[in-house]
């Protein structure tokens, strides 16, 4: 006998691709180890100002860590070993086995597919085939037969994203279900047997039972197979009840119907009628099921929605446990019986889910009522009545049958098989796939027939007779079209247009001056006889126009009900901005007087104006009329286009449009505004958090329709006070008058001046009554833009411009924003309407959160902020989060943090905190991309030799910075948002240190996005709702807001 000292080693467990099995070996052998609490917990990161035994106990901690790294390096097999050599320490790489191995299929799709949306985001095509075979190949070993079952029985090159996930998913369920069940017949059937006696009982059935044994060994208690066994234990498989086996049961079970029909009586918890749902077939697309215990709307029907947003990620919890990926969210269009459309909105989009589900929460958030009795469930309003009785089903449930509009009237034409299925004129969806699967036609893509029925077919076919037979003298060719028969060559079919989408035909240089555009909006009417070009309609010149520089928006159609003003501006000699004037007859052009001047018709001089041109003097554009000679072919295509367009919405006749203009000195956003009688247009600095409209009437300004507000006025605000003037009286100089502060964010004094009310005109209309602060000083026009009289405030205020013209107006509380990024084209400030888009279409969006201090430089205690603040949750670079301390994006009890949108910040601003580690990890990924770093700009501190930047539709091509919102948006920041040239061949990160917070400031934010990163964004902000619509960069989608023609989405 060996000495006592003298034991086995314990092996390394080797990692066979089980890894549930492995890991509890593997953990077991690290505890046996000390070294399990270095895998589980890290080594721990080394502070500033550590202590000696710290740094002992730290060294020590790293020795154990590279012995436990010893230890998982040698238990797995090379091919493992190399995906996770860039592991730092232990815990990374159990962190990584773990999240590879025991993932389950649902997540990974997830995390799959939210990355492959990212890279379609910025640009890198990727087909849902190649999606599926991603995941195909990296899934982990204990998927194998799952795939291989899956290669072998389906198509991969026509298998969708959605039949993927609910293989692996079924195939997951199953695997789980085998693991957990315990194989009772097994363990009841294995004899127990003494050594001393195996072999040599003869027992055999009955008689070993009925002698009781005997010395041979043959008794019940040492020889197994004459034992009488115990079945106490023993479950069976059919009926679930102990004592006897699957072949032995007699118990009668109910039939499948009633087995169905009891399903939802033996689960009486509310939560686990929503796994009913999930496991229930898929029967009609049309059933919708009121639910009680189901927080939002869900369909998994894609086909249903109207509107769909797919950025939108999120899980849903079901009774079972189990967890469902939310892939979407959008409208869904019903249709009622009398014909009406309805929409059911903020609609989830769970693919795995096989019901509709009508959520009775969600319902009554809305205002209406829900009424259970005499078996019915009631959906009333209470200003329609009675909108829907939904009977109680044999189950207990409530299904309501209700049909989806799923015509293409509704929906964007965004699936490949629809759009080709509206390029050949509503082809049958056979006849398209047949065409792409035998080769027919080239530039075909993968189509795939959708379950949804085209009504515009349907219409279409209703009047369909039968082709006479044997009356053709032909016979057909199996897969070869006419023309490739005839002329042996296979046609293309790629250049296809849908018949009537909007289209942007390029204008040569030669044809147009300086400052026209560079492209006119048109309508496709199909390819020119004569040439290899497109036959396009312009309905503003009533001109057919033949181009091969198209840019095609087949998503959108022509609006022959809307009018199309001409947009006339001044070009002054001191290049100041005029308003938007609104000229619907060609015969004359209106010439604004220069800033500071006043409108007089014998003092108007004459100078350099944008006329409209000679050949479009024919026409009447009020009245869309047009000559004789082709008055015929414009009401034919008026009339061809009304049947399909879509519905867009209008810019009303009552909002409001001014032109934008950037400052080049300052960087600042400026307009032009209309103010007194007469008239005198002085230009008005933009401030995004000013809390009022203010100008100057230092200069020889006087208007006889300016009103000063007394200080006993209603009008007056309580926090004002009562100012007077010695001056004779004008504008901003009288006595016992409200007081008014001049708010200037760019200086540390604070300014007084006189409230009052004037005329203001504003896109030639006239507003009346409209409240601003006047003063006669011209010290607060500092560091304002040149020749800036003033500022404009567009703060959530009441006393804020676009606040005053929507009460003033009955207009929707809301303005939008779109800042040029050049001095020398045109943005837009739209208020009480929204921009060239609904809000409904905005792929972008965040809520407008309140800071509950205020950062106005003079306010009373308890009052809120009326900036506009969004909530930032990380930052990162290129997917790789910035690592520094997440509370400075909240607000503290001092108002301080948290992120703030400012048009008089020129570039962002951020904390130091959150400034250094941002430029650390762009300056790292700009490395990465081969950018050479060269000598900081002040006030910049990561510059770079523009030589060695490649360019793309988004600027430089430099790494992407994103800000996360809520609800899983992204605000990206692209290299025209984010890199500017300070010098010849030199470009900066448009990003500055703000410093850290001085001890007792209040108010101070952490970051402040500046103009700079707003430029060339539209930005909706809805005061109503609280919240703010974006676009990211306009460049991605080849707009910018200096073309107002062109459709930012």
């Amino acid at each position: 006998m060996g000495s006592e000292n003298n034991f086995v080693q314990p092996s390394i467990p080797r990692f066979d691709g089980h890894y549930d099995h492995w890991s509890m070996l593997m953990e077991n052998f690290l505890r046996s180890k000390e070294y399990w609490t270095i895998v589980e917990d890290g080594i721990g990161v080394e502070g500033e100002a550590v202590t000696n035994a710290q740094k002992t106990e730290l060294e020590a901690r790293k020795l154990k860590d590279l012995k436990a790294k010893n230890y998982l390096f040698q238990a797995i097999d090379r091919p493992i070993l190399e995906t996770i050599l860039c592991k730092d320490t232990s815990k990374d790489i159990w962190d990584s086995m773990k999240k590879k191995y025991q993932e389950s299929s649902t997540s990974y799709c997830a995390r799959t597919m939210e990355i492959s949306n990212k890279m379609r985001f910025h640009g890198e095509k990727m087909s849902d085939v190649t999606i599926v075979e991603k995941i195909l190949r990296s899934l982990a070993p204990k998927f194998d037969y799952v795939v291989y079952a899956i290669e072998e029985s389906k198509d991969i090159d026509t298998l969708s994203l959605d039949e993927l996930q609910s293989s692996l998913l079924v195939h997951e369920q199953k695997m789980n279900r085998s693991s957990n069940s315990e194989e009772q017949a097994l363990k009841a059937s294995t004899p127990i047997s003494s050594s001393n006696y195996r072999g040599r009982g003869r027992g055999r059935g009955d008689q070993a039972r009925r002698d009781g044994g005997n010395k041979d060994g043959r008794t019940n208690n040492d020889q197994g197979r004459g034992k009488k066994f115990d079945k106490s234990k023993v479950e069976c498989f059919r009926c679930h009840k102990f004592g006897h086996y699957r072949s032995e049961c007699y118990t009668r079970l109910p039939s499948d119907k009633e087995e169905k029909s009891n399903f939802v009586e033996n689960n009486e918890a509310e939560t686990l009628l929503m796994a009913v749902h999930a496991k229930q077939e898929f029967e009609e697309q049309t059933m919708w099921y009121v639910d009680s215990g189901c927080s939002n709307h869900m369909s998994g029907s894609k086909s249903s929605f109207s509107y769909l947003n797919e950025n939108f990620r999120s899980t849903v919890s079901f009774g079972d446990s189990s967890i469902v990926n939310v892939m979407g969210k959008g409208n869904v269009s019903i249709r009622t019986k009398n014909g009406s459309i309805e929409t059911i909105s903020n609609v989830l989009y769970a693919p795995a889910l096989k019901n509709n589900l009508l959520s009775a929460s969600q319902l009554l958030e809305k205002g209406y009522v829900i009424t259970l009795r005499n078996g019915a469930c009631e959906i009333s309003d209470q200003t329609r009545g009675i909108i829907a009785i939904v009977k109680m089903s044999q189950n207990r449930l409530f299904p309501l049958n209700i049909e989806n509009v799923q015509s293409c009237l509704m929906t964007e034409v965004k699936d490949p098989s629809w759009l080709w299925h509206y390029r050949y004129g509503h082809l049958n969806f056979n006849g398209l796939k047949v065409l792409q699967t035998t080769n027919m036609v080239t530039g075909l893509p993968q189509i795939v027939v959708p379950s949804q029925v085209c009504e515009e077919c349907i219409v279409g076919k209703q009047h369909r007779s039968q082709f006479p037979k044997g009356k053709c003298p032909t016979h057909a060719v199996q897969d070869v079209t006419p023309e490739e028969a005839w002329s042996k060559k296979r046609p293309a079919v790629d250049y296809f247009k849908i018949f009537g989408c909007i289209a942007y035909a390029h204008v040569p240089d030669e044809k147009r001056k300086k400052l026209d555009d560079k492209g006119e909006k048109c309508v496709v009417l199909g390819v020119s006889d004569t040439s290899k070009a497109y036959k396009l309609f312009n309905p503003l010149t009533k001109k057919i126009v033949t181009s091969r520089d198209v840019i095609f928006d087949e998503e959108n159609t022509w609006d022959w009900g809307g009018q199309q003003p001409t947009q006339i501006f001044a070009d002054n000699e001191d290049d100041d901005v005029a308003p938007i004037i609104e000229n619907s007859t060609p015969p004359t052009a209106e010439i604004l007087p220069p800033q500071g001047e006043e409108t007089s018709a014998t003092t108007e001089a004459l100078r350099r104006v944008r006329r409209r041109p000679a050949w479009m003097q024919d026409y009447e554009s009020e009245e869309m009329t047009m000559a004789s000679s082709s008055s015929s072919i414009f009401h034919f295509f008026l009339l061809s286009f009304l049947c399909f367009s879509p519905s867009i919405l209008q810019t009303a006749s009552s909002a409001f449009i001014l032109p934008i203009r950037k400052d080049p000195q300052t960087s600042l956003f400026f307009t032009s505004l209309a103010i007194g009688t007469p008239l005198h247009n002085i230009r008005i600095t933009i401030d995004l958090g000013g809390p009022s409209l203010w100008y100057s009437s230092a200069s020889d300004y006087n208007s006889s329709s300016y009103t000063p507000i007394p200080c006993s006025s209603k009008q007056c605000p309580p926090s004002s006070f009562c100012s007077g003037c010695n001056l004779p009286y004008k504008p901003g100089c009288s006595n016992d008058t409200c007081g008014h502060y001049i708010i200037n964010p760019l200086l540390d004094s604070i300014h007084t001046g006189d409230l009052g009310q004037d005329l203001l005109s504003v896109s030639k209309k006239q507003v009346s009554g409209f409240l601003s602060g006047v003063t006669t000083s011209q010290s607060p026009l500092e560091n304002l833009p040149k020749q800036s009289k003033g500022i404009m405030g567009l703060a959530r205020t009441d006393l804020s411009f676009p606040t005053q013209l929507s009460l003033l107006n009955n207009l929707p509380r809301k303005f939008a924003l779109c800042l040029p990024s050049s001095p020398n084209t045109n943005g837009k400030l739209y208020v009480g309407v929204s921009g060239p888009k609904p809000v409904s279409e905005f792929p972008f969006s965040t809520p407008l959160i309140i800071n509950p201090v205020s950062t106005a430089p003079i306010y009373t205690p308890g009052d809120a902020s009326y900036e506009y603040f969004i909530n930032v949750k990380s930052l990162s670079v290129v997917g790789d989060v910035v690592n520094f301390n997440p509370s400075l994006l909240s607000f503290d009890s001092k108002g301080n943090g948290g992120t703030k949108l400012s048009t008089m910040t020129p570039y962002t601003k951020l904390h130091s905190s959150i400034f250094k580690p941002l430029v650390r990890a762009f300056v790292k990924k700009a490395s990465d991309m081969k950018m050479k770093k060269v000598e900081s700009v002040a006030p910049f501190e990561a510059c770079f030799d523009k030589a060695t930047i490649g360019r793309s539709n988004s600027g430089l091509d430099v790494p992407v910075i994103e800000l996360e919102l809520e609800e899983h948006m992204y605000w990206s920041t692209y290299g025209v948002n984010s890199m500017v040239e300070v010098k010849q061949n030199v470009v900066c990160l448009a990003f500055v240190d703000g410093g850290k917070v001085e001890k007792g400031a209040s108010g101070v934010s952490s970051i402040v996005i500046g103009g700079y990163t707003l430029q060339e964004n539209y930005l909706e902000f809805d005061l109503g709702s609280s919240k703010l619509y974006f676009s990211n960069s306009l460049s991605l989608r080849n707009a910018s807001c200096s073309h107002s023609s062109v459709s930012f989405f």
